[in-house]
């Protein structure tokens, strides 16, 4: 958000949801896949492959995502593992 200069007021706009709920997001120990696409979105960095594409550098899993591009956004319709 720094690096983008978005405002917690913006960020929370942008995901629609409150700035409280910002903070709860931040501090949770994990995260929706649908709201981690949408805050990717928002912040034009991609935090869902930084994740998978980091866990499977160290170790011999798969994982298949099958993403949809709808209106220009990405969302994920099924993992497999």
């Amino acid at each position: 958000m720094e690096e983008r200069k978005i405002s917690i007021s913006q960020f929370a706009k942008a995901i629609r949801c409150s700035r409280a709920n910002v903070y709860n997001i931040f501090s949770a120990k994990s995260i929706d896949t649908d709201r981690l696409i949408l805050i990717s979105n928002v912040l034009d960095y991609d935090f869902l492959g930084e994740y998978f594409f980091k866990d499977i550098s160290t170790t011999n899993s798969q994982i298949v995502l099958n993403i949809e591009l709808q209106n220009g956004k990405y969302h994920v319709k099924q993992i497999n593992s």
